[in-house]
């Protein structure tokens, strides 16, 4: 009885003292950028936190009460864990989208593409319908306009 009481008590400890001792995220005011893996290290946690939590009300060794309330807590950290990835992904992704968009515009040689010069595509052959002469390019098999079977193909 009293190992399971120092146990709960130390668990209890390192969750209130290990964000004191062991910083997890930077200062973002800092100018110092979150990383994405630390988020997820850190909802990872959260998650196993629920996880023993349940364990323990499971074993009887917390209330219904507290767990509702503790439960609540680790919850409402897990949501705002996974919008803070979400986030960080989509500006990571934003800024892959722009770097690609900027090579693209440098052609990867550092010339733009306005200054190539661009050849014109060749003009496809075309004859007269049948029917109604309208010009059917020549690998049409029927006329876009009437509908006639081209005699060509």
């Amino acid at each position: 009885m009293y190992f399971a009481l120092g146990a709960l008590a130390l668990l209890g400890a390192y969750f209130v003292l290990s964000p004191v001792i062991f910083p997890r995220t930077r200062d973002a005011g800092a100018g110092d950028a979150v990383d994405i893996e630390d988020v997820r290290s850190r909802r990872a946690e959260v998650y196993t936190s629920i996880k023993d939590l349940e364990f323990e009300r499971a074993m009887g060794r917390i209330g219904e009460e507290d767990f509702r309330k503790m439960r609540a807590d680790y919850k409402s950290q897990a949501g705002e864990l996974m919008s803070r990835e979400e986030a960080l992904r989509a500006d990571k992704t934003l800024q892959q989208i722009e770097a690609a968009v900027a090579k693209r515009r440098s052609n990867g040689s550092g010339k733009s593409l306005e200054k190539k010069k661009q050849t014109p595509a060749p003009k496809a052959k075309s004859v007269s319908c049948p029917s109604c002469q309208a010009m059917v390019l020549e690998r049409f098999r029927f006329c876009p306009e009437c509908g006639e079977k081209m005699e060509s193909v």
